[in-house]
């Protein structure tokens, strides 16, 4: 296909080629070449291409040719490629002129089509072609591969189960045209880690290389590339990791200052302190500068007295291996550098100490500077791999080792030479082995290869820290994610993804640093650190500084992993507590709550077995009798000491939030920020509640895990999280859901709707409950989606959740539904629905949610919202029901009295005559949001601004809109007012819509009504529904009362007329709308007929609810209307000019009329209710008319 145009292309850029062969120039350093010559091939390559026309599409660097003729993947770009093997294989292009092939390996890449879509995929068998200039696609491999082809016009694609390629890219030429695709590596589409040999000649993103060395500025990384001979291509776009990490000031002017001409000949250092220890139990960062040339060393002290045992020996060495005589040294005053001059006396070393004066750190501006350049590397390098605050603690050294390392290789307009190889005259080996801190890689078990079993893992999941001193230059150091040991390894199978990708968390973006230079001495220091002597040589440490010291080769020995502990401080008053009942209960707790107490740490022995759980070994009697364990979630985490039995928790935490505002709590947004929250008293809360979601899951037998290879083939599992949310009766809940965005429609569910009860009948089941003095109690379906099942055929796969014992290559095949799926609400209706029925329910016509039972001991009817049922009936009926629903396997729980239901609050006065109904909650969350912006504003006396409306922004207008922030908090406010209307506030019905029509851009004059809204509302927060219901005087009929009117071209800009109603039972609000008109009118008359006819719907859709219920409605039902002239076309069949156009959908009307069903009878406009749903009425018609519908609370109950 594409091979007939290869000698079109041949010969039209030879020079180009030849020049940039010129330029190839391979390091020594890479590996020896494979043996093995492919045979050559002849490819689509070294062609110019032709002028594309307008239509057409242009060839990029990520363009990606369909091709037949080569025998692999070909590409210019090495981006992304692993599992690489270098080599040297001819490729012949058609021109016959060949180009070598270095490298051959896999890759990832994403196919991204023109229509948005997405698709990952891996290449194999992709050779690199550092002269090519365009990437070709090898169709016939993905043939091989079991792919069909075919085209839709002149598009081919490749097609295999749910896999679609469209070659959707039409490059033409002058004799046809070619197609192609947009392919980018994976790592670049989603914004992953940055991956590349970095050998001359390489071309690499911008963005890529920031992130490679770690961070630096744009300018700095175009510099670094051109020294070291990379190619950078693309633009470069702002890092937010950068943005948070690297916040400051703006510079000030500042002094030059004079620099010293040889290197080594100055050395300026300084130190820094850090809050928390590093897993090598490290807090002091000492950094020393090469006043020339800008080389740097970092240290990492226990102490600041350690100074001296890393400088003297850095000095010496300098001197022996480099042949640089340190001459000055260049600090400020502090006790550790006094010794350190001391000590250089002592050997003879001559060097002369230049000493800042007393809170002039500008003096030793060098290093000063220094520090706060790698510290904003080291927050940037630690929030793009989004490592959790545990993590961020326990690894800073870590990060400041690799950033002072890049540091070295970096040059600016400044140095316009690297430091390392001004100082060192050559290029730092790992320079072209460069990977990005908290990358995740699969490290082989070298230490388990002679014991392990047929069936165990080779590898285990590692953290890329940094490169190793003093090994080969692609041996690097991971830790591992299990163990927290450092590994040196080079057998590294690179995962792609950042720690933070791996684990789906965000990490909290904060180090605290504490820049302390006061003098310390080596008791203090002890005390500080936490460590005494003794426990000192049992520490292994894992800093970089200690590489040859303490850790080599893996390869080696098992003992070259290190080892961190990360034990989080006990609260204090609860290790007093624990204290108290004596160390017989638990060794290690007893040690933990000695440390607590003391501030000294007691070592634990390794004669200690702990199993797989974290428990000691103990007898099941000792560990129900103590009610204190060690809980290890998962591998990892941090122990917490602190489950001990009830009692004692209550009497350390639980009363210091007796008092506690639980709306004031922060809820966490991932599972990391609950499992390792901060303050004991929620971190055990939150874990409690995820235990029980774990048990629940248990019990209910939702999955089974299975090995990922068996499941079928071209499905993929759905993601999940946790969800963390604190209720108004204060308990925790923790909620595993599934990430139904990630399922495929068709292949995971079909049918995903499920109903929920009208709020039409449940006003109506309060006014049964009253009028027939019935018993309510709300029935709350616990783990209410765990009891769906899915419907035969469907097969869900999930990934395994955070905290969930696994392993790595393990997920979970769902066996009935789960919260988060699409259709976990329509299965567990179905369910519920057929266990009622069961029971003997009947479901409603008008509404599937309202289910009836009427027997010997009573009448029950339940209204059915996802998991709460409000019931209302016979007390012994309702017992009855409930009994029955638990024996049908549902687990309940149950409200007595009816006080809370979907939101809303229920109050009965005490005769149980009447109630109201307000939303206090929702009020309160409106006021917390809003409150400081509306406080100083007057009290009004009608919600919206009488005869104004909102008008919308015009194009040309579009200047005048609010901003983005004030346009969020528009379309929350108006949000939380389309709740308020739905359930307790008619009166503010016409604004609110009004405040809706510029959800999509709101001016300054509609945020100034809104304020006014929701202002008004808070002033009348006590005012709800008045549930008062009245009957006739045939008690054995109901009668309904409506009210309608519109506001004829009430829209000023569409001419729209606004219709609205509201509709009595027994004198009771149950339904009211306020609502702009489909269609313009052409009259008043018309409008109020329009109007008129909507309510006449709703009217029929009550009275079919009541029906069911078996209630009988007096008829006719009476209308009120306030225009004569919709009265008589509702009455009459008129031809008119006038009325004719009328669509005959609104002339139903007359039906209802002639059957009786409705009577339609005149209101003078001052006594119609409806009228402030239409239109911003004044304060007197507002006071004359609220009150038929709504209450202040005490009023109406009489408190």
């Amino acid at each position: 296909m594409v091979s007939n145009l290869r000698e079109e292309w041949a010969d039209s850029d030879n020079k180009k080629r030849e020049a940039e062969e010129r330029k190839l120039n391979p390091t020594t350093s890479e590996r020896e070449m494979s043996n093995k010559t492919d045979k050559a091939e002849t490819s689509l390559l070294n062609m110019e291409e032709d002028e594309p026309s307008q239509n057409k599409d242009k060839i990029t660097d990520t363009t990606w040719l369909g091709d037949t003729g080569a025998s692999c993947h070909l590409t210019n770009s090495d981006e992304g490629m692993f599992d690489v093997q270098v080599i040297r294989s001819p490729v012949k292009i058609g021109s016959g002129k060949s180009m070598t092939a270095t490298k051959i390996g896999k890759k990832r890449m994403t196919v991204i089509q023109k229509d948005g879509s997405t698709q990952d995929i891996l290449l194999t068998e992709v050779k690199y072609v550092p002269e090519l200039w365009v990437n070709l696609f090898l169709i016939k491999k993905a043939l091989q591969n079991g792919f069909n082809i075919g085209n839709k016009g002149i598009r081919i694609f490749l097609k295999k189960g749910n896999t679609k390629i469209v070659f959707d890219r039409i490059m033409p030429t002058s004799k046809g045209f070619v197609v192609g695709i947009e392919m980018m590596p994976s790592t670049r589409a989603s914004g992953n880690v940055a991956i590349v040999a970095m050998e001359k000649g390489k071309r690499i993103n911008v963005n890529n290389l920031h992130k490679l060395l770690s961070h630096v500025a744009e300018d700095s990384a175009r510099r670094t590339a051109k020294f070291y001979g990379w190619e950078v291509f693309g633009t470069f776009n702002p890092c937010d990791h950068c943005a948070t990490a690297k916040a400051r000031q703006k510079n000030l002017n500042k002094s030059v200052e004079s620099r010293s001409t040889t290197p080594g000949e100055r050395l300026c250092i300084d130190t820094s302190s850090i809050k928390e220890l590093s897993y090598g139990n490290r807090k002091f960062w000492l950094l020393a500068v090469d006043d020339c040339v800008d080389f740097s060393w970092s240290e990492f002290l226990e102490k600041k007295s350690d100074t001296t045992k890393k400088i003297i020996p850095l000095i010496k060495e300098l001197q022996a291996k480099h042949g640089y005589i340190v001459k000055y040294i260049r600090c400020d005053n502090a006790g550790e550098n006094l010794k350190l001059e001391e000590a250089c006396r002592k050997e003879g070393l001559g060097i002369q100490f230049e000493y800042t004066a007393p809170g002039t750190p500008q003096q030793n501006g060098r290093v000063e500077r220094k520090f706060a350049t790698l510290y904003a590397r080291v927050r940037a390098m630690m929030n793009h791999a989004s490592l959790t605050a545990t993590l961020r603690h326990g690894l800073w050294a870590e990060a400041a080792a690799t950033a002072t390392l890049i540091e070295n290789t970096i040059v600016t307009k400044d140095k316009l030479t690297a430091p390392y190889v001004r100082f060192f005259g050559k290029e730092p080996e790992y320079v072209r082995n460069l990977r990005t801190f908290g990358e995740i890689g699969v490290v082989l078990n070298h230490a388990q290869q002679k014991i392990r079993g047929k069936l165990a893992d080779r590898g285990r999941a590692c953290l890329f820290l940094g490169y190793s001193a003093n090994h080969a230059v692609d041996v690097y150091r991971m830790l591992n994610l299990e163990t927290r040991r450092v590994i040196h390894t080079r057998d590294i199978i690179w995962m792609n993804q950042t720690y933070g990708q791996y684990k789906n968390i965000t990490a909290t973006k904060t180090v605290n640093v504490d820049d302390s230079d006061d003098e310390e001495d080596d008791a203090t220091s002890n005390s500080e650190t936490g460590r005494d002597k003794s426990t000192d040589q049992e520490v292994i440490i894992v800093d970089a500084e200690d590489d040859a010291a303490n850790e080599s080769d893996e390869e080696t020995s098992e003992d070259d992993h290190t080892e961190a502990t990360d034990e989080e401080p006990m609260n204090p008053r609860l290790a007093r507590e624990m204290k108290k009942l004596g160390g017989w209960f638990n060794p290690t707790a007893s040690r933990r709550t000695t440390r607590a107490t003391s501030g000294v740490e007691t070592p634990i022995p390794e004669t200690m077995a702990v199993d797989q759980s974290g428990r000691e070994n103990e007898s099941e009697e000792e560990a129900e009798s103590t009610s204190v364990m060690i809980d290890r979630h998962h591998p990892g985490m941090c122990p917490d000491y602190a489950f001990l039995s009830k009692e004692v928790l209550k009497a350390d935490i639980s009363e210091a939030y007796e008092t506690v505002d639980l709306d004031k709590l922060v809820e966490p947004k991932k599972y990391h920020e609950a499992w390792d929250h901060p303050e004991t008293y929620q971190r055990n809360k939150w874990r409690e509640a995820m235990r029980k979601e774990f048990k629940d899951m248990e019990t209910r037998k939702v999955w089974k895990k299975i090995k990922r290879v068996d499941m079928p083939r071209g499905r993929r599992c759905v993601k999940n999280k946790w969800v963390f949310k604190i209720k108004r009766n204060g308990v925790f809940r923790a909620r595993l859901v599934a990430c139904g965005y990630s399922q495929i429609a068709g292949v995971d569910y079909t049918e995903n709707y499920a109903p929920v009860i009208s709020d039409v009948t449940y006003r109506i089941l309060m006014i049964c409950e009253i009028v027939w003095n019935l018993t309510s109690k709300i029935v709350d379906v616990e783990t209410a989606f765990l009891h769906g099942e899915l419907e035969p055929g469907q097969e869900i796969y999930m990934d395994c959740p955070d905290g969930l014992e696994h392993e790595q290559d393990e997920c979970l095949f769902l066996q009935r539904t789960i919260y988060g799926l699409v259709q976990s609400a329509r299965q567990f209706f179905k369910k519920l629905v057929q266990c009622l029925k069961t029971i003997g329910f009947q479901g409603g016509v008008a509404d599937p949610c309202l289910m009836t039972r009427k027997y010997e001991k009573g009448i029950v009817f339940i209204a059915l919202y996802v998991d709460d049922c409000y019931c209302v009936g016979h007390e012994e009926a309702i017992n009855d029901t409930i009994a029955k629903m638990k024996a049908s396997g549902f687990s309940v729980k149950v409200e007595d009295n009816l006080s809370d239901y979907l939101s809303c609050n229920i109050a009965f006065d005490a005769q149980r005559k009447k109630a109201w109904l307000g939303q206090p909650h929702l009020i309160k969350n409106l006021e917390r949001k809003f409150g400081e912006l509306v406080a100083g504003m007057q009290r009004y006396r009608t919600p919206g601004t009488p005869g104004i409306g909102i008008n919308r922004p015009m194009k040309e207008d579009k200047n005048c809109l609010v901003s983005s922030e004030d346009q969020v908090l528009y379309r929350s406010g108006v949000g939380m007012l389309l709740y308020l209307v739905k359930h307790s506030r008619p009166d503010i019905a016409n604004v609110t819509r009004e405040l809706s029509k510029v959800m999509d851009g709101a001016t300054p004059a509609a945020l100034k009504e809104l304020k006014r809204v929701i202002k008004f509302v808070l002033d009348t927060r006590t005012f709800g529904l008045k549930i008062e219901p009245k009957l006739g005087e045939d008690k054995n009929k109901w009668t309904m009362t409506i009210f309608t009117d519109s506001e004829y071209s009430g829209d000023k800009e569409t001419r729209l007329s606004v219709g609205g109603f509201i509709i009595f039972l027994l004198g009771v609000p149950i339904l009211w709308k306020s609502k702009a008109q489909k269609s313009v009118t052409l009259s008043s008359a018309e409008s109020e007929f329009v109007a008129l006819s909507e309510a006449a719907k709703e009217i029929k859709f009550v009275v079919m609810i009541l029906e069911s219920m078996a209630i009988i409605v007096e008829l006719p039902i009476i209308v009120r209307v306030d225009n004569v002239g919709a009265i008589f076309m509702s009455e009459n069949a008129s031809t008119s000019s006038r009325t004719r156009h009328v669509d005959i959908r609104y002339h139903f009307v007359r039906e209802f009329v002639e059957e009786g069903f409705i009577r339609i009878v005149f209101v003078r406009s001052e006594a119609n209710i409806s009228d402030e749903f239409t239109k911003n009425v004044s304060g007197a018609i507002y006071d004359a008319h609220v009150s038929e519908y709504m209450a202040e609370r005490n009023e109406l109950l009489g408190k």
